[in-house]
């Protein structure tokens, strides 16, 4: 059976580009409970093997016993993505990203292949649902490997594959967002909502967290 890490709160994650050295330095000192090191869609084709190797030395160093780092790899169809997991699962980090998560099959594929790698068996992978269909199939792909622990919402790209504007309350994506928490309550799962784009703002900042919290995610 897999033998999972002890459930970590959730209440603060940050997204950090792979290729910011100076922000994978600083995420120490940085009183969040969790970090998700991108080496996906914040980082262009040419410096994807720069990123990598950033990211899995910071990630090998270590945050600390209180803060939880997952990495987020390309997809495993792209010419980065197996690259990408093999050193992720050489890090030891607490969990694999993995993005544009849209059936279960494609969700039990990255578990194949990190067992084939020998990755820990409280290595989790946390599935990025941004597309219409991950959103109609999240129930199936909630059910579908013990690896899995949490469900992020990826917010951003579905507005865009929705074609809809996004706006502060959001209504294009609550229902998106509701099958997503319910899929996740349903199966004992962690929900996160996407990211907060407008870091100049803090008033909003604090307004949105409190909203989403009262959402459940």
């Amino acid at each position: 059976m897999l033998q999972q890490r002890a459930r970590r709160l959730g209440r603060s994650v940050l997204f950090l580009p792979g290729i910011n050295a100076r922000a994978l330095e600083k995420l120490r000192v940085l009183p969040c409970d969790a970090a998700i090191l991108d080496l996906e869609d914040a980082v262009a084709p040419l410096k994807k093997a720069e990123a990598r190797a950033l990211v899995c030395a910071a990630a090998m160093r270590g945050y600390g016993p209180y803060k939880e780092v997952a990495i987020r790899i390309n997809p495993l169809a792209s010419e980065w993505g197996h690259a990408d997991l093999e050193h992720a699962v050489r890090t030891g980090a607490h969990a694999v990203v993995v993005p544009k998560v849209d059936s279960a099959d494609g969700l039990r594929e990255v578990a194949m292949a990190m067992d084939a790698l020998d990755a820990p068996s409280d290595m989790a992978i946390w599935a990025m649902i941004e597309t219409p269909l991950g959103v109609l199939n999240v129930q199936s792909i909630a059910a579908s490997h013990p690896r899995l622990s949490t469900l992020v919402a990826g917010t951003s790209d579905l507005s865009k594959e929705l074609q809809c504007t996004t706006t502060p309350c959001r209504h294009a994506l609550v229902p998106s967002l509701a099958m997503i928490l319910l899929a996740a309550r349903a199966h004992r799962l962690r929900a996160l909502d996407g990211v907060h784009l407008d870091l100049e703002n803090a008033a909003d900042f604090f307004g949105a967290a409190t909203a989403r919290r009262r959402d459940g995610l």
